[in-house]
């Protein structure tokens, strides 16, 4: 939509707008909106379960924006108190979540309300992990459009309608994922293909870890997803680890095997950087051949190899690929990785470098 005002309005401060707008369709003296009321009562019913089978009148009693930073602070019913910490793209940062909670639970003003406090967030968001530990009911953009999907037909409001059918469009966008091949993709797709691979559950049964996230780098930045066991290895007693991580830059995507030093405290060993790379990806053959030895395994040597601390000792390009097969050639590079671990422990023990 062309003349979608939500193309404009698109900081943080405009979607903190729109949710105290939206909620003060629950407040006694609103404007008459059957359509917009139902919405904001079944949004706070979201945030407070125990209103969901409640009989009687559910309204908002004060709405404040930017109280103590808190973007968004109402109260319900005089008995209940909500944060929304309001995110579009950024991440949550400076302890933001237990600094705010501080704030509520030690202000006079609201001792007697119960508090439930919410991290919206209409972006992209991999870990969810600490939100919850800091007490926080995370809603994010698949939620959101459910939440509202309902009221779109049952109000004329064009405020409204913008804004279900702004992120509505983004979320098309995202999904477009599924049918372009890999070399078109652009940012919304790569996002959205880490958030449903990870969604998947094939990393996590595979015993890995995973995140994502926009990594900023002088080279121009890349969008990365990690991928780790904790595979902690030992050459000639210096710790590393072998990880797996996916890497989309500038239209360029691709697997990348990589490996970090891990100091040890009161261990000091005089294995370099190069000394690793080397014994990671390189044997001698019986007739003096140095051999890359992950080549079996469907890496190519990267462009260049790094001289620090954490390196790219192998890569398998993915920009030919579809999101299928991109899928499933990470997926047999996570299930062949106790291999990978185990042919280099069989030649740490034959003495080979």
């Amino acid at each position: 939509m062309i003349n979608n005002i939500f193309n404009y309005a698109t900081s943080e401060l405009s979607q903190d707008a729109f949710l105290c707008w939206l909620l003060s369709y629950a407040k006694k003296d609103a404007k008459e909106d059957k359509g917009l009321r139902d919405c904001a009562i079944n949004f706070i019913k979201d945030i407070i379960p125990s209103l969901t089978n409640s009989k009687g009148d559910i309204f908002v009693s004060d709405i404040e924006r930017q109280y103590n930073n808190i973007d968004v602070l109402f109260t319900v019913n005089d008995n209940y108190v909500v944060i929304i910490e309001n995110k579009t793209f950024s991440s949550e940062h400076s302890n933001q979540l237990v600094r705010y909670t501080d704030i509520i639970t030690t202000d006079p003003k609201f001792g007697k309300y119960e508090l439930f406090k919410v991290l919206y967030k209409t972006g992209f968001q991999s870990n969810i992990s600490f939100i919850e530990e800091a007490g926080f009911k995370f809603i994010g953009l698949e939620q959101i459009m459910k939440l509202f999907a309902p009221y779109v037909s049952r109000t004329e409001n064009q405020i409204f309608q913008d804004y279900y059918s702004y992120w509505d469009n983004f979320n098309k966008t995202v999904m477009e994922y599924t049918e372009l091949p890999v070399n078109k993709w652009g940012w919304q797709h790569i996002n959205g293909f880490y958030r449903d691979f990870k969604k998947s559950g094939i990393i996590g049964k595979a015993g890995f870890d995973t995140d994502f996230d926009y990594v900023a780098n002088p080279r121009g930045g890349l969008y990365a997803m990690w991928m780790s066991n904790d595979s902690f290895l030992y050459y000639n007693e210096q710790k590393y680890e072998l990880y797996l991580q996916l890497e989309f830059s500038e239209g360029k995507f691709q697997l990348c095997l990589r490996t970090g030093i891990k100091q040890e405290e009161g261990i000091d060993t005089d294995v370099t950087p190069g000394d690793l790379r080397n014994f990671l990806t390189y044997y001698i053959s019986e007739s003096g051949k140095w051999i890359y030895t992950l080549s079996e395994y469907g890496f190519v040597k990267p462009d260049r190899f790094g001289t620090g601390a954490t390196m790219t000792i192998g890569v398998i390009p993915l920009n030919e690929k579809t999101w299928i097969e991109v899928k499933n050639c990470v997926s047999d590079v996570i299930n062949k990785f106790p291999q990978i671990i185990n042919s280099i422990n069989a030649r740490k023990t034959k003495g080979s470098s």
